[in-house]
């Protein structure tokens, strides 16, 4: 029987609305992976990833 929170591999992925504050722009990010495909490491990568496309594209713009 599937059971989501056991079988479920593939990431979860949500955001809110970005806003500015203090002269930044923020966003919520939340990233929900099972244990057992990723640990903190891989998940503290993708956030770091996540930042500096962000930056680029906000330095673009």
């Amino acid at each position: 029987m599937f059971n989501l929170n056991t079988d479920y591999f593939l990431p979860i992925i949500n955001w809110g609305k970005y806003r500015e504050e203090g002269g930044r722009l923020l966003m919520t990010v939340s990233v929900r992976m099972n244990h057992a495909v990723a640990d903190g490491y891989l998940i503290a990568n993708v956030f770091r990833l996540l930042e500096k496309e962000m930056a680029e594209f906000v330095r673009r713009t």
